[in-house]
C-alpha cells in the first residue's frame, strides 16, 4: 500500500560549484613558476658542482706542476695533490686556500730517498704572497743510509738498522782465516742544511769501543778517518725559504722535518736552491 507522499517526493539535487573559469589559469601559471623555479635552482646547483670539480682539478694539477719544478722532480708520476674541505670557489675568492696536503712517493735528498708529505696551510693564489704554514717531512728507510757506513765493505754485505735513536751498521769480515763483526754506532743531527752521523761508538768482534779508546790502540792511524762524520747535503735540493729543523728516528725509518712557514709559492722563489756553505 503506497503512501500520498511517495507520489509527490522530489528527487534530491545535489549542487557543485566551480571555481570561476578566471582562477584555473592562475592556478596553472603558479605551478609552471613553481616547476620552473626547482628546475633552475637543479641546475644552479649542478652547475656549482661542476665548476667547484674544473676548479678544483685545474688547481691541483698547477699546484702539482710547481711542486714537480720545484724539487725538480723527473715526472708527475707518484705526486698526490688533495685541496682540503670546503667549498674551494669561495676560498678562491677569498684568495686563498685553506689547506693543501701533498705526498711525494720518491725524493731525492742528497745521496738518500725518501717519501715526502707536504702539509702546507693558508696557501695564496697570488704568487707574491706567501704560506701561512709549510711543513714538510722526508722519510728514508734505514737501507738508504749505506753510504754513511762505506768505510766498512760494499754495501750489499752491511746490514743497516735503528736502535732507539742511533743508526747502526755492521758487516762480517775475513781475517786470517777468522770471522770478524766490524760496525759503527751513529748519532743523528742536524746542522748548516746537513744532515750529520757522527760516530759514537765502534764495534770490533764482541768488543764495543768509544771514539777516543781508537786513538791509543792500534788503530790510532786511521782514527780520525773513522771518527770523522759524514754529511749529506739536504739545503741544495731545496728552495731556500725551506730549512730543515730536525731529524728523528721511528723503527726502520729516519725522519727529517722541514720549516717553509712564509714561504713565498712564486716560480722565482721555488727555483732558488739553498746551499750548506
Amino acid at each position: 500500500m503506497s503512501h500520498p507522499d511517495d507520489a509527490t517526493a522530489a528527487p534530491t539535487t545535489v549542487i557543485v560549484e566551480e571555481p570561476p573559469a578566471e582562477t584555473r589559469p592562475k592556478r596553472r601559471r603558479g605551478r609552471i613558476a613553481l616547476i620552473v623555479i626547482v628546475v633552475l635552482v637543479i641546475l644552479a646547483v649542478i652547475a656549482a658542482i661542476v665548476a667547484e670539480n674544473i676548479a678544483r682539478s685545474m688547481a691541483t694539477a698547477t699546484i702539482r706542476e710547481r711542486v714537480v719544478s720545484a724539487l725538480e722532480l723527473p715526472s708527475e708520476d707518484g705526486v698526490d695533490v688533495e685541496i682540503g674541505p670546503g667549498i674551494f670557489l669561495v676560498q678562491a675568492l677569498s684568495g686563498r686556500v685553506d689547506a693543501v696536503d701533498v705526498d711525494i712517493r720518491d725524493v731525492p735528498i742528497g745521496d738518500l730517498t725518501g717519501r715526502a708529505a707536504i702539509e702546507a696551510r693558508g696557501v695564496p693564489l697570488s704568487e707574491t704572497e706567501t704560506v701561512d704554514a709549510l711543513d714538510i717531512e722526508v722519510t728514508i728507510p734505514s737501507t738508504e743510509l749505506l753510504a754513511a757506513a762505506q768505510e766498512f765493505g760494499e754495501a750489499d754485505t752491511l746490514d743497516v738498522r735503528i736502535e732507539g735513536q742511533e743508526v747502526v751498521s755492521t758487516t762480517d769480515i775475513e781475517f786470517f782465516g777468522q770471522s770478524f763483526t766490524l760496525g759503527k754506532t751513529f748519532a743523528a743531527s742536524t746542522e748548516g742544511g746537513r744532515l750529520v752521523l757522527t760516530p759514537v761508538s765502534f764495534i770490533i768482534g764482541d768488543q764495543t769501543f768509544d771514539p777516543s779508546e781508537l786513538g791509543e790502540g792500534p788503530l790510532a792511524a786511521v782514527a780520525d778517518v773513522l771518527t770523522h762524520p759524514h754529511e749529506v747535503c739536504v739545503a741544495d735540493r731545496l728552495p731556500a725559504s725551506i730549512s730543515l729543523d730536525g731529524v728523528a728516528f721511528d723503527d726502520d725509518r729516519v725522519t727529517l722535518s722541514f720549516d717553509g712557514a712564509g714561504s713565498a709559492l712564486s716560480g722565482a722563489a721555488l727555483q732558488e736552491k739553498g746551499s750548506c756553505d
